[in-house]
């Protein structure tokens, strides 16, 4: 049996004439006047303008646009391409204040750009990974900076007890775990309420992850040995947020510097500076 396109029916065995169309299913779209094409390259399906008759609202704009408008109509955000280059823009109008613009990964919020554009990152324990650069270290991540200020303070006790009412602003710069910190003068220290017998501790701005040491320009203070000024050097040990003096002089041994070692209402601590790794 045959059947033919002016239709009828006859023979046992039917065939079909092919049906083809000259054109695709979508050929093209046309939007407000403006026609795109469709292809399909390699599987994806691609939108593009059409010859000389670009997508653009005028001859200045992207030759492609994605825009989000608000409830009147107004664009608000816009992903755009020009001359090769991706542009993503956020309050297009400069309608809004402290506008971003957001990247989500696997469901969750990773990075920012805020409307002052800095980069900001999402989440605690993100950064810049340079993993895929030479080296044999324990970690490439980049995942903190932080400057500000701390109270200088002393104590008669590594985590606790009693602190002198003689309190300076020290100041601290922290590049991933190694932190900078220093302070200019903590003068005429009261030891009133202290504990004299026991070691002096001064405040950090973080716990050390490792021993270190500092330097400190000192005056009136007692190193034990003999009267008047003595070597001074602050020690942090692991585990500890306060660092704690170790003083000497020339052919003698070093001991624990204590409240006692201070002339309560005169000594002086200045030029104070450490280097240490956070914890």
């Amino acid at each position: 049996m045959t059947i033919k396109q002016q239709g009828g029916i006859f023979g046992r065995n039917p065939t079909f004439n092919d049906v083809t169309s000259s054109k695709s299913v979508v050929d093209n779209i046309t939007i407000d006047g403006n026609t795109i094409s469709t292809t399909n390259t390699n599987g994806a399906l691609v939108l593009e303008p059409n010859g000389s008759a670009p997508v653009t609202i005028n001859a200045t704009q992207p030759r492609v646009r994605l825009i989000d408008t608000d409830a009147s109509g107004t664009p608000e955000a816009e992903i755009s391409a020009s001359g090769g280059d991706l542009i993503l823009t956020a309050d297009r109008d400069n309608e809004k204040s402290d506008t971003l613009i957001r990247f989500l990964i696997d469901g969750g919020e990773k990075w920012q750009i805020n409307s002052t554009g800095n980069f900001v990152v999402s989440n605690s324990g993100n950064g810049i990974d340079f993993s895929a650069t030479s080296g044999t270290g324990t970690s490439e991540l980049f995942s903190d900076y932080e400057e500000g200020t701390y109270t200088v303070s002393l104590h008669d006790d590594p985590s606790a007890g009693n602190a002198s009412s003689t309190t300076t602003t020290g100041y601290y710069t922290k590049v991933g775990r190694v932190v900078t910190c220093s302070f200019d003068d903590l003068n005429n220290i009261s030891t009133a309420g202290m504990t004299t017998s026991v070691v002096l501790y001064m405040s950090l701005p973080f716990s050390a992850a490792q021993h270190a040491s500092g330097s400190m320009a000192i005056g009136v203070v007692d190193a034990r040995q003999t009267a008047g000024q003595g070597y001074v050097v602050p020690i942090v040990q692991s585990g500890n947020s306060r660092v704690r003096f170790y003083g000497c002089e020339s052919g003698s041994a070093i001991v624990n510097i204590r409240p006692a070692e201070l002339t309560s209402g005169t000594s002086d601590f200045r030029n104070f500076t450490m280097t240490y790794i956070a914890s």
